[in-house]
C-alpha cells in the first residue's frame, strides 16, 4: 500500500512547483505592480530555499537523502567557474549567469527528488503542474483581454520600467503588463510543457481517462505560443507532436483507425486555413517563422561562435567572448555558446551532464518526448527561462527508476 503524502508536504510542494513554473514570480510581480507590496524579491526564498531546506532535512533525518548526478553537476559547475575566473583566464569581463541558472535548475531537481519518488508523488507533481499551468495561462488570457489589470495604473509603477519593451510595444507579444510579469518566451515554454504533461497523462491511463479533457487543455495551452509569437517553442512542440502522433499511427493495427488518425489532422488544417485564410498572414508567429532577418542573425551568431571556438578549441575564449563579434554579444544557440566558451573538453563534460539528466531509454515514449523538449529548447533559449527543465528531469528520472523499457503502445 502506498504511503499517503502529508498535507504540509503537498502545500510546500505546490508552492515550489509554482516557483518552477514561473507562477510564483508571476503572481508576486502582479501584486507588486498592482498594490505596491514589495514581495517579488521573496520569490526565491519562499519558492525555492524553504522547500529545498524542508525536503532535504526531512530526507536527511530519516537517512534517505537522495542526490542524483551530484558528481556530474559539481564537475560541470566547478570547471566552468574555474575556467571563467581570473585565476585561469586573464580577461576583462567574466560572466557567471550560466552556472547560476544551472545551480538553480539542479537545486529544483533535488527538491523534487527528495519530495518523493513514489507513484503518488509522481501523480501529484504531474496533476499539480497541470493545474498551475492552467491557472497561469488563464490569468494571461485575462490580461491580454483587459479583464484583469485594466483598472490598475501599471504605467506609473517603478517596477514596470525594469521590464517594459519601450518602443517595441507594437503587438500583443510586447504587451507591457505581460512583459512585467513573465518573459513571453518563458510563457510559451510553460505552455509547451503543459502539452508535454498531457502526453504523459495520456500514456498513464490511471491519471486522466477522458479524451475531451486533453482536447480542452490542449486548445487552452497552444494559443499562448501564437500570442507570444515564440518560434523556438512552436518548433519544439511541432517535432514532439509529429513524432508522438507518428508512433501512435505506426503502432495502430486497424487500417480504419490509421486512416482516421491521418485524415483528421489534415481535414482540421484545411478547415482552419479555409475559414481564416485572410487572417493567417497577419499572425505574428507565422511572420516570424518565415522572416529571414532573425534566422540569418542566428546563423551569424553560430558562425561567430564557431570562429571564436576555432581560435582556441581546447580551452575556449570565455563565456562573455564566445559570441562576441560585430553586433552580437550572446548566441541564441546555447550549445555553440558553451563550446566556444571553454573548449571541446568542457563541452563534452557539459553534454555528459545534460544527457544524464535529460535522457534515458528512448523506447519509453515519455522519456523520448521529455528529451526532445529539453534538448530542443536548450538549442533556442538560455537557462534563465527554462525553469520547467527541472520538472522534466524529475519525470525522466522517475521513468528510468521504474525501468520502463517496453516498446511504444
Amino acid at each position: 500500500m502506498l504511503q499517503k503524502i502529508s498535507r504540509l508536504d503537498k502545500v510546500i510542494a505546490t508552492i515550489f512547483l509554482m516557483y518552477c513554473l514561473s507562477a510564483l514570480s508571476f503572481f508576486f510581480s502582479f501584486i507588486e505592480l498592482s498594490i505596491g507590496l514589495p514581495i517579488k524579491n521573496l520569490t526565491v526564498v519562499i519558492g525555492l530555499l524553504i522547500p529545498l531546506a524542508y525536503f532535504l532535512y526531512k530526507r536527511f533525518k530519516i537517512k534517505k537523502l537522495s542526490l542524483p548526478y551530484l558528481g556530474f553537476f559539481f564537475l560541470t559547475e566547478i570547471l566552468f567557474l574555474f575556467f571563467e575566473s581570473n585565476f585561469f583566464r586573464d580577461t576583462q569581463f567574466t560572466n557567471f549567469s550560466f552556472p547560476h541558472y544551472l545551480l538553480i535548475t539542479y537545486l529544483n531537481f533535488l527538491t523534487l527528488i527528495n519530495f518523493g519518488k513514489t507513484r503518488l508523488h509522481y501523480e501529484f507533481i504531474l496533476k499539480s503542474s497541470l493545474c498551475i499551468i492552467g491557472i497561469l495561462i488563464l490569468f494571461q488570457y485575462g490580461i491580454f483581454s483587459d479583464l484583469i489589470g485594466s483598472g490598475t495604473n501599471f504605467q506609473s509603477s517603478k517596477v514596470l520600467g525594469d521590464y517594459s519593451e519601450g518602443k517595441l510595444i507594437q503587438s500583443i507579444r510586447y504587451g507591457e503588463i505581460i512583459d512585467a510579469l513573465i518573459h513571453p518566451n518563458g510563457a510559451s515554454v510553460i505552455s509547451v510543457f503543459g502539452i508535454l504533461i498531457l502526453i504523459i497523462l495520456k500514456e498513464k491511463d490511471y491519471l486522466i481517462k477522458k479524451n475531451i479533457t486533453h482536447i480542452i487543455l490542449f486548445f487552452l495551452f497552444i494559443p499562448i505560443i501564437f500570442l507570444n509569437a515564440t518560434r523556438g517553442a512552436f518548433l519544439v512542440l511541432f517535432v514532439i507532436l509529429i513524432i508522438y502522433y507518428s508512433i501512435k499511427i505506426l503502432k495502430e493495427k486497424s487500417l480504419a483507425i490509421k486512416f482516421y488518425l491521418i485524415s483528421l489532422p489534415i481535414l482540421f488544417f484545411i478547415v482552419v486555413y479555409t475559414l481564416f485564410e485572410s487572417s493567417i498572414d497577419k499572425l505574428l508567429l507565422i511572420n516570424r517563422l518565415i522572416e529571414t532577418n532573425t534566422s540569418n542573425a542566428r546563423f551569424s551568431q553560430i558562425s561567430v561562435s564557431l570562429n571564436n571556438f576555432m581560435s582556441n578549441p581546447y580551452l575556449g575564449v570565455g563565456y562573455h567572448y564566445a559570441t562576441l563579434g560585430g553586433e552580437y554579444t550572446r548566441s541564441n544557440f546555447s550549445y555553440m555558446q558553451i563550446l566556444a566558451s571553454h573548449g571541446i573538453f568542457y563541452f563534452i563534460i557539459y553534454l555528459i551532464f545534460i544527457i544524464k539528466m535529460w535522457t534515458g531509454n528512448l523506447k519509453n515514449i515519455i522519456i523520448l518526448a521529455g528529451s526532445i523538449f529539453s534538448f530542443g529548447l536548450l538549442s533556442f533559449y538560455n537557462w534563465g527561462i527554462l525553469e520547467s527543465l527541472s520538472v522534466v528531469a524529475y519525470i525522466i528520472y522517475y521513468e528510468k527508476m521504474q525501468k520502463i523499457n517496453a516498446p511504444y503502445k
